[in-house]
């Protein structure tokens, strides 16, 4: 029987798969413009800068405002999920 993946453990891998798509540059960051894209490739509505100033300024927690670090991004990953449910539960 196969065992079940802890979901911490999933949302990491998940979070390290997103960066490896999201990070065109390589320098193991993303930017407010590479976000940007990300959402939009993915089918989303686009975000407008407002909303992605104050995404990044909500899980900032290096004081740099312009990028996400992977650990900030897995923050905004957690942060989607939880709406998400909350959005099904309503």
């Amino acid at each position: 029987m196969a065992k079940l993946q802890d979901p911490e453990a999933m949302l990491s891998e998940a979070v390290d798969t997103m960066m490896k798509v999201i990070d065109k540059d390589g320098n193991g960051l993303c930017s407010k413009e590479e976000f940007k894209a990300f959402v939009q490739e993915k089918g989303e509505t686009p975000l407008k800068d407002e909303e992605v100033d104050e995404l990044f300024n909500a899980v900032d927690t290096d004081g740099d405002k312009t990028t996400l670090t992977r650990d900030e991004l897995l923050t905004v990953l957690k942060i989607g999920l939880q709406a998400n449910q909350q959005s099904r539960q309503s």
